[in-house]
């Protein structure tokens, strides 16, 4: 399955930009637009996990060596982080600072946010970078998914190494009791962290294993499952709901070849620069704008998503697309998209 045989860089394109959106709304001091019990943001999230575990799948089982899956993991997320990392303290975080420049360069706090590039200790605020904002003093609120999906690469890759995955229950099976534990002990509304959104990661994954049982299916599989999703939703039951009708929605549309969907990544893979560039450059727009009309509301998020993009096109050509082409070569070729 080759990048023009599948929807999903437009898929996760439309998820970045949701992502943007719903979070313009918190930067504004309004509430986020929900589905499904979850903030568009939340959703767009879940969508990007399960469309992960399903690629991140299909790259392991193409080429199952430990060091080479790793590096290429590397390779797609550290070249584009750190140097939004750099950009954000040097160039963003000294222009929005309240700080003299001397002061903010001065500054340890300045420093320590370096500790974004071990994606382990992501974030944290800089010296006087958007403070009084109503996102009073947060620099990056979309990067603590990083470290999460980070946690599934090694935990897939271990199974993998120790030879857990030649047997096909094994996927099913972890899937089945994060499930179960999630739904029985996981709290109402807790933070979506490596427990909760590790089920659509593997939810994913196992869509990918078992594609010769569902496929043929798909016409049917599909719809019936997002319109289950639908009625859990309005029983209140939003996990479920969410579990169901994102993983269908997420791969079902995904795998498919629409035409011109299907040639959205011909000019590049903007996704993720569109997810980690997006907040400090919202924050930055509408510190400079304002927040106190509505007019301003959508200035802001034209201004944002124009320069937004701009920095994910520029992140897609002169860093992450040239870091891939450093990629190991496997034993049989795996997808450009993975």
């Amino acid at each position: 399955m080759t990048r023009h045989q599948n929807n999903f860089d437009f898929v996760r394109l439309l998820a970045a930009t949701l992502v943007l959106v719903s979070h313009h709304f918190a930067i504004h001091g309004l509430p986020e637009p929900a589905l499904l019990g979850a903030s568009w943001g939340g959703i767009s999230v879940q969508v990007f996990f399960t469309i992960s575990g399903y690629l991140i799948a299909e790259s392991w089982f193409r080429d199952p060596s430990f060091t080479r899956f790793l590096w290429r993991r590397v390779l797609r997320i550290w070249p584009g982080l750190v140097v939004m990392v750099m950009f954000t303290v040097l160039v963003l975080g000294p222009l929005a600072s309240s700080w003299h420049m001397a002061d903010y360069f001065t500054s340890p706090q300045t420093w320590a946010y370096l500790k974004a590039l071990k994606v382990f200790a992501l974030g944290g605020p800089l010296p006087g970078v958007f403070e009084g904002m109503p996102q009073d003093a947060v620099v990056n609120a979309s990067l603590w998914t990083l470290p999460v999906e980070v946690r599934w690469y090694l935990i897939l890759a271990v199974l993998g190494a120790i030879g857990l995955l030649r047997r096909s229950y094994t996927l099913p099976v972890v899937l089945m009791g994060l499930v179960i534990y999630i739904q029985t002990q996981w709290a109402p509304g807790e933070r979506q962290d490596t427990m909760v959104l590790g089920q659509f990661f593997l939810i994913g994954a196992v869509l990918n294993r078992t594609q010769q049982i569902w496929i043929p299916r798909a016409a049917w599989l599909m719809p019936a499952a997002v319109f289950t999703g639908v009625i859990l939703a309005f029983c209140e039951a939003f996990s479920w709901a969410q579990l169901l009708t994102v993983s269908a929605v997420a791969v079902g549309v995904g795998r498919t070849a629409t035409p011109y969907l299907s040639r959205f990544g011909r000019y590049g893979d903007f996704s993720y620069g569109v997810y980690i560039y997006a907040f400090p450059i919202q924050q930055a727009v509408t510190q400079w704008i304002g927040h106190d009309a509505e007019w301003k509301f959508w200035l802001g998020l034209a201004l944002s998503l124009g320069v937004t993009y701009a920095m994910a096109v520029l992140s897609w050509h002169f860093i992450e697309k040239r870091a891939l082409s450093f990629k190991p070569a496997s034993r049989t070729q795996t997808a450009s998209f993975l």
